[in-house]
């Protein structure tokens, strides 16, 4: 799946099986990264619960290697991804407004 593909299943709010799986499995790859569930939960515009409910879900179902969610965390893993602050500068004030999720350096929204 090419990128532009990978952002539009990723941000897609509904619940079918394979969107669901694609939210789940960036949370847990992103955690196993060393990335702070808060931030995460910025970044996919979720709650810090819901992040530890993906996290532990995905956790479950690779150790009983369900086919779908591992085809999305192979799917997942397939990308770069990294987390970049927003601040937004005027004049000389300077404020902090949030973060963006960067998937093969395009800005996911």
């Amino acid at each position: 799946m090419n990128t532009q593909n990978y952002i539009q299943n990723l941000t897609t709010t509904t619940r079918k099986t394979i969107h669901v799986a694609l939210r789940q499995t960036l949370a847990y790859h992103l955690y196993k990264n060393k990335i702070p569930c808060s931030l995460i939960g910025q970044c996919l515009h979720m709650t810090k619960r819901n992040i530890y409910y993906s996290i532990y879900k995905t956790r479950d179902k690779l150790e009983i290697n369900d086919y779908i969610t591992k085809q999305a965390y192979n799917e997942t893993i397939s990308h770069a991804f990294h987390i970049q602050p927003v601040t937004v500068t005027e004049g000389m004030i300077t404020k902090h407004t949030g973060y963006k999720l960067y998937v093969d350096n395009v800005i996911c929204e």
